[in-house]
């Protein structure tokens, strides 16, 4: 997440604009669903299990079944959220901020591990998340690595880890080995993701790499207009992310820019793989788009009619659910349906 809000701030979820709906949007009889929370919100929504999450840093979260509740439940163990929580399976996975671990599942929340303070993220993993620290790396399995240089974030990767920091990446295998690592001249490391036998790694300078799988060796470059937010999304070997510049772009293996499409306001989030395309939103803006990852075709939009969005959206199958801040006293959710085309992988 980008930007942590206090409590102070009330937000409320995407609501139920009907501008610029193109043939492909959903019927009628889907129309956006408005739910009243009471909560603010301080993390993204989490979709696992069919239920969503959401979660704040004070301990107050809320649950519900998106096929049958009307409206979510507050939690019956108050978690007071560290990080970012994540989906592993069927369950969503918590940090708070004694360390202790919690799973949430089907049944009752609890706690599965207790680790050391000051966490910075969190990523899937198998049997339990991976946890970063600023100075260690803790692997799913609970073994843990030092860091060769002080972590600002990461990401999950085929095959293993991404840990970027000031000037300096790594890329390090499942079991924790360093593969290599990579310190771009006068850039900063940000996410990356692996695609078509090589590492595409983004700068906070708008700077795209390609980088060889076995040493790290720079294979083309490519630069944008702004900041290149994580996640990025590898389909058939190219590679597809968004940018501060208002942008969402597809590259080829080759470097090539295979489409480009802007939204109206800056963006400052990644994208959200839905099927066979990608959902963005923009930050302090209004609105969310779908975009199909093939052709960059824009398959929906979606406008609120008030409000900012500060947290990135989250989908489950053809459901989605966007957060954003308005004047009014509670937050409100609404769950948005997107067009089916969407469930369709496409490459």
């Amino acid at each position: 997440m980008r930007r942590a809000l206090g409590p102070a701030v009330v937000l409320a979820v995407l609501c139920g604009a009907t501008a610029l709906l193109p043939a492909s949007a959903p019927p009628a009889s889907h129309k956006p669903r408005p739910i009243d929370l009471d909560i603010a919100c301080n993390y993204a929504p989490v979709f696992a299990g069919g239920r969503l999450r959401i979660f704040t840093r004070e301990g107050r979260n809320q649950v519900m079944e998106v096929a049958t509740d009307n409206a979510p439940d507050c939690s019956p163990v108050p978690i007071a959220t560290a990080v970012q929580p994540v989906a592993c399976g069927g369950a969503v996975f918590a940090l708070d901020a004694s360390g202790d671990l919690w799973k949430l599942g089907s049944g009752f929340p609890a706690t599965v591990d207790q680790v050391a303070t000051g966490a910075i993220a969190m990523f899937p993993g198998e049997p339990l998340p991976a946890i970063l620290y600023q100075d260690k790396f803790r692997l799913p399995s609970g073994s843990e690595m030092t860091l060769p240089f002080k972590a600002d974030g990461g990401a999950k990767v085929e095959g293993g880890w991404w840990l970027f920091g000031k000037g300096k990446a790594v890329l390090l295998g499942e079991d924790g080995s360093v593969k290599w690592s990579w310190e771009p001249k006068n850039l900063t490391p940000r996410a990356a993701c692996i695609s078509g036998g090589k590492l595409f790694a983004a700068t906070r300078e708008g700077y795209l790499f390609a980088l060889g799988l076995k040493r790290g060796g720079k294979i083309f470059s490519y630069r944008c207009g702004g900041e290149i937010f994580p996640p990025l999304a590898g389909p058939e070997g190219s590679v597809v992310f968004s940018a501060s510049d208002h942008a969402v772009r597809r590259l080829s293996a080759h470097g090539q820019l295979l489409w480009q499409e802007r939204m109206g306001a800056r963006l400052g989030f990644g994208l959200v793989r839905v099927g066979g395309g990608f959902l963005c939103a923009e930050e302090a803006g209004r609105k969310v788009a779908l975009f199909e990852a093939r052709t960059g075709r824009e398959l929906w939009r979606w406008e609120a009619p008030e409000g900012e969005i500060l947290l990135p959206p989250a989908a489950s199958g053809t459901l989605a659910a966007v957060l954003v801040s308005t004047e009014k006293p509670k937050p409100v959710l609404w769950l948005l349906t997107l067009p089916a085309i969407a469930g369709a992988a496409n490459g």
